[in-house]
Order: structure tokens, then C-alpha cells, then sequence
């Protein structure tokens, strides 16, 4: 597969960051910002990046040379989601700002795998991320959500859940890419992480 070719990656980086005392992705890591390193990371992987920001977030990453979305911080996640998949338009990964952007191996093969379907990336046999999303589920699945339909009256947008939607059509894909499984929630997890 050529750069082109790996499906563009929302970078989820909307959020408060509550547990971690600020935006995740403004965390200071080796002298860097967070999102730094995943630009990086993501590079290297030949992927095109779109970033869900907050305002704080988008200030911080003005030198940023990837697109950037509008999110709101007070919303749930998956309005980010949401936001991030308009802006890609077709298949995606969809990355947590918190989780170690992946390598290239490890992309093309949840996107290999997708089919119709979404592929959750495994190592150690333990679930991680980023999560795929063939273009088939988001236009069979998502769009309908996003448009208002299927919808019972009691359920909104603000309520759903991206695990809880893909996990009738979801393929695990086994990875050897510990990065996949890691989370850094708190200042704890991040002064454990090796980098």
C-alpha cells in the first residue's frame, strides 16, 4: 500500500482530559507536546490525520500542519466521532488522543480486514485501538444515526456509544503492536509508559 492508501485516522482530542489534569493532548511528554508525538507517529505510518480539537486544543496546535475539526469539550464522544467521519467521508480509524498512534503493519491490516465490517485491533488478548471502520458500516450504520433515522424516541446521539454500535459487526485482528492496548488516562499511566 502506498501513503495514500492507509485510511485517514480521527485523532479524538476534544475531551477535557479530566483524570490526566488537562487536554490529553497537550500533555508534556520528553519535552514535547503529546500531539507532537502523535503527528509523528502517525507520519511515520503514512496516514493522513484528522484531528477533533477543543479551542484550547486548536490554539496549542497552531503549527500543526493536519487538518483540524471543531469539538466541544462539554459534548459526549460521540459527537467527535461524528465530526471526525465528516470530515474523512469514507473509511477510518478512530484514535482515543490517549492511546499510542500505531505503525503502518498494523493499519493495513485492520484495513485489510475491515470487508463491510469494523476491525478492533488485539495484542496480548487484550482489545485496543484504533478502531476501523469500513466505509460499508459507516453507510450502512452511522449515516442513518447521524441523518436522525432508526432512532426510538428515548435515544439520542448524546447517549450512544461507539463500542456499544460496533459490537455486532465487529472482527478482532491480532497485532504485534503493544501499542494498540496502551491508555494513558492519568499522569500515573503516563510515567509508567516506556514511549
Amino acid at each position: 500500500m502506498g501513503g495514500s492508501d492507509v485510511w485517514p485516522v480521527v485523532v479524538l482530542a476534544a475531551g477535557r482530559g479530566t483524570r490526566m489534569g488537562g487536554p490529553k493532548a497537550l500533555m508534556r511528554v520528553g519535552g514535547q507536546g503529546w500531539w507532537e508525538i502523535q503527528e509523528e507517529r502517525l507520519e511515520r505510518a503514512g496516514a493522513t490525520r484528522i484531528w477533533v480539537v477543543s479551542p484550547e486544543v486548536r490554539r496549542a496546535m497552531s503549527r500543526c500542519a493536519s487538518r483540524m475539526v471543531d469539538g466541544d469539550p462539554a459534548a459526549p464522544m460521540f459527537q467527535s466521532v461524528k465530526a471526525g467521519i465528516a470530515a474523512a467521508g469514507d473509511s477510518v480509524f478512530v484514535l482515543p488522543v490517549d492511546v499510542p498512534a500505531c505503525g503502518r503493519e498494523t493499519l493495513e491490516a485492520l484495513a485489510a480486514a475491515a470487508e463491510d465490517r469494523v476491525t478492533v485491533p488485539t495484542f496480548g488478548g487484550k482489545r485496543g485501538h484504533p478502531v476501523g471502520l469500513s466505509a460499508v458500516w459507516i453507510r450502512r450504520v452511522l449515516s442513518p444515526l447521524f441523518r436522525g433515522e432508526c432512532l426510538r424516541p428515548e435515544v439520542s446521539l448524546e447517549k450512544l456509544r461507539l463500542d456499544q454500535l460496533i459490537a455486532a459487526d465487529e472482527r478482532e485482528v491480532a497485532v504485534d503492536d503493544p501499542a494498540v492496548v496502551v491508555n494513558l488516562n492519568t499522569p500515573e499511566d503516563l510515567a509508567r509508559w516506556p514511549g
